[in-house]
């Protein structure tokens, strides 16, 4: 008996046209050579039963297998080689290609070697016949996974209980590799102990003390282990190994289990919810068939555990939906009632809110006919002479006072006006560099007189937007004198033009006072004002942010505030679209 891996079928037809003439022909060295180069093994055995010749890939897998090929020429194929193999289905091939002298094929498994082939005889010239092995063993062993996993996915799919299933899988493991026993141990929800215990092989004395078992660092067993690490762990001697709990060692022996096998069961977030556990009659490793089996047992114990969870989820979720909506059904006239007051309540907000802005659109209206005439009387006053140092000063503070209601007059106009849609924009290709060049001009007085140091960065190359000039200049005025009011004497301000991803990105920071964190959301809103150490309760109406916003979505732009916090300074970034002949 010999194996290898794979051949091709290339090499199978060079074997076939040799088969009858191989047995005098194998003295040559040419096709010695052909038959070497075949990757499967070829052996010869003669009429009286006794191995003529082996090919260089037999000759290979003896000797992996412990045998030497030397001492087997010349020896007697049942009588010194194979006794075992008298009355099997490979003898009876055997025998039929030798007497009727036909090519004769079956699939073997050979025991000892625990390996599945294609076997095909042929009758040679010299009565003998010759014997081409091809392991199919990948094969046989991918088909039985598939058929297994076929079984359990049915279990599953057709709502068998969890035990049923889990069980299945056991008995599977076992049908597998014969001699195996295995079982499920299912953690808890919380992954903290082992909940339940399924085999189909196992009694339930096994299971009894396994229950209630602590998944931990503690080496109390293979199983806690491979959850609580996540890996495969082995036990090659349980009566030996050290590093196992005395009650787990014991416990295990009681049970005929010399050696085990314990793989994590990962659930669909990755994390190990369950362990398979393959137990062994002898001191041992597993071999690399039966770690195949672990991983599949593994998975479809996965399948069979997440489908039961996500059932359960289910019908818990009916059954509080069928509860909240007998609930409901029995307060829906409550419900409607309070939606209605939710209603009333809103159209009394909206009325509230439409009379606040007439009301402030009519004091806007009212105010700027004294205003003017103030204006007028401080402009009269400015012009005459001998008015003495206080007049000059009473004169200088009336003209601020009006300059600074003019303003917020003025911002109130224009956040009305944004906020009911009223604004028309008057679109063309604006430069952005020019823009803040003249907002910079603008409020120029108004920085230098805090004596703070402004830092301007524009690029060399001209930035266009498709904008409305008037507007894009009330933005960055705001967003100017925003920067200059909230830092403290001799701060610094900084604005910054780029050009980002088919976007004008400008960027004005400050060192100032900052905003505190939980006021960034609102930051924006119509009359909102952070409150802090820096902040004066003469701070403006917090409405010029809000009409800056306003301007910039106008614009299909956005804005956004940064801050780290009070005393850590402010950043506002304002993106817009470039005019499409700049992107």
């Amino acid at each position: 008996m010999a194996a290898s891996e794979s051949t091709s079928p290339s090499e199978l037809q060079a074997v076939q046209p040799l088969a009858g003439a191989v047995a005098p022909l194998v003295r040559t060295a040419e096709i010695s050579d052909v038959l070497d180069s075949v990757t499967d093994s070829v052996q010869v055995i003669d009429a009286n039963w006794r191995i003529a010749y082996m090919n260089k890939a037999a000759r290979r897998t003896m000797r992996e297998r412990g045998m030497d090929p030397d001492a087997m020429l010349g020896r007697h194929c049942w009588d010194d080689l194979y006794p075992d193999g008298r009355g099997t289905p490979l003898q009876r091939a055997y025998m039929h290609a030798m007497e009727s002298r036909e090519v004769t094929e079956l699939e073997n498994f050979h025991p000892p070697w625990q390996r599945w082939f294609w076997v095909r005889v042929f009758p040679v010239e010299s009565s003998g016949i010759a014997v081409y092995f091809h392991d199919i063993t990948d094969r046989k062993h991918t088909d039985q996974l598939l058929r297994e996993q076929k079984e359990i996915l049915s279990l599953i799919a057709n709502g068998a209980p969890l035990e049923r299933c889990l069980s299945a899988v056991t008995e599977s493991a076992s049908r597998l590799s014969p001699g195996l026993r295995a079982c499920v141990l299912l953690a808890n929800p919380q992954i903290r102990y082992f909940e339940d215990c399924y085999s189909a092989q196992l009694p339930s004395s096994f299971a009894a003390a396994i229950r209630r078992a602590p998944i931990n660092d503690t080496a109390s067993g293979t199983c806690g282990q491979a959850v609580f690490k996540g890996e495969a762990v082995a036990c090659e001697s349980i009566a030996t190994d050290a590093r196992w709990a005395q009650s787990w060692r014991w416990h295990c022996l009681e049970h005929g289990i010399q050696a085990c096998h314990s793989e994590p069961v990962r659930g669909r977030s990755g994390q190990a919810i369950a362990s398979l556990m393959l137990c062994f009659e002898e001191p041992r490793l597993i071999n690399a068939w039966e770690r195949d089996v672990a991983k599949f047992a593994s998975a479809v114990a996965s399948v069979a555990i997440e489908h039961e969870r996500r059932e359960r989820a289910l019908r818990e979720g009916e059954a509080r939906f069928h509860r909240l909506a007998d609930t409901m059904s029995v307060r829906l006239d409550e419900q409607r009632s309070i939606i209605s007051d939710y209603q009333r309540a809103d159209q009394v907000a909206r009325g509230a809110s439409e009379r606040k802005d007439e009301f402030l659109a009519i004091l806007v209206h009212e105010l700027r006919n004294p205003l003017a005439a103030l204006a007028a009387a401080a402009h009269t006053l400015e012009k005459t002479e001998h008015r003495g140092e206080a007049g000059s000063l009473a004169v200088a503070m009336v003209r601020r006072q009006v300059d600074h209601m003019s303003r917020l007059l003025d911002d109130l106009t224009n956040v009305a006006r944004v906020t009911h849609g009223l604004v028309q924009l008057r679109l063309e290709p604006v430069c952005v560099q020019d823009a803040i060049r003249e907002a910079v001009e603008a409020t120029r007085h108004h920085v230098e007189s805090r004596q703070h140091r402004l830092t301007v960065h524009l690029p060399e190359d001209s930035i266009y937007v498709h904008g409305d000039a008037v507007r894009l200049n009330q933005i960055i005025v705001n967003l100017l004198t925003n920067s200059a009011k909230y830092t403290p004497m001799g701060g610094t301000i900084d604005v910054r033009l780029t050009r980002v991803r088919g976007n004008a990105v400008l960027v004005v920071r400050d060192d100032g006072i900052g905003i505190p964190v939980g006021m960034l959301p609102k930051i924006f809103d119509m009359y909102a004002r952070a409150g802090g150490a820096g902040y004066q309760t003469s701070d403006g109406l917090g409405i010029g942010l809000a009409l800056v916003k306003g301007l910039v979505e106008l614009h299909q732009g956005s804005i956004e505030a940064r801050s780290a916090g009070e005393g850590c300074g402010s950043e506002f970034i304002v993106s817009l679209p470039l005019e499409p002949d700049d992107s």
